[in-house]
């Protein structure tokens, strides 16, 4: 199992939406989504306190 930060995009922005843990399925899964950012969190920051509250992408869609 993997612990991931889960982004999703909101006003022009990914922005933190929950944590979870994942299998290496899912996490293939979440990361092909158009909408939804994750990142991996590390094993000393099991809860995410390290992670941005906002990531900024810019797309022309």
């Amino acid at each position: 199992m993997l612990r991931v930060c889960i982004y999703l995009y909101d006003m022009g922005a990914f922005r933190r939406a929950w944590i979870e843990s994942v299998t290496p399925a899912e996490l293939a899964k979440l990361q092909n989504s158009k909408f939804r950012r994750v990142i991996m969190l590390s094993e000393d920051d099991w809860y995410g306190e390290k992670a941005p509250s906002v990531l900024v992408e810019r797309y022309t869609w």
